[in-house]
């Protein structure tokens, strides 16, 4: 994580965020892993408000995702979110 920018992390977060609540419905897995994440990224849960608030769309926080090693995690951690649940809905799947 020693390459990724504080914008590429705070995109990558609202990625997943996006990703959690696709299916309308935030699972407790989906939450503990988000929470987990969120931790290991050092945020705190005044940043993660001011990410969240913000009306940023899906496409935007993909294209500000620049570096190898960001596009690399947040496909895993895309992976992880979608899968979690045990249950891949539809939307997950065209996203």
């Amino acid at each position: 994580m020693k390459d990724m920018t504080k914008n590429e992390i705070a995109n990558i977060i609202h990625v997943l965020a996006y990703l959690a609540k696709i299916n309308n419905v935030v699972d407790p897995a989906e939450k503990k892993t988000f929470k987990i994440v969120c931790e290991r990224f050092g945020i705190k849960i005044p940043d993660l408000k001011e990410i969240l608030k913000e009306s940023v769309s899906l496409r935007k926080s993909l294209n500000a995702i620049h570096s190898k090693e960001a596009k690399n995690i947040l496909v895993n951690l895309m992976v992880l979110m979608v899968s979690v649940d045990g249950n891949v809905c539809d939307n997950e799947e065209k996203q």
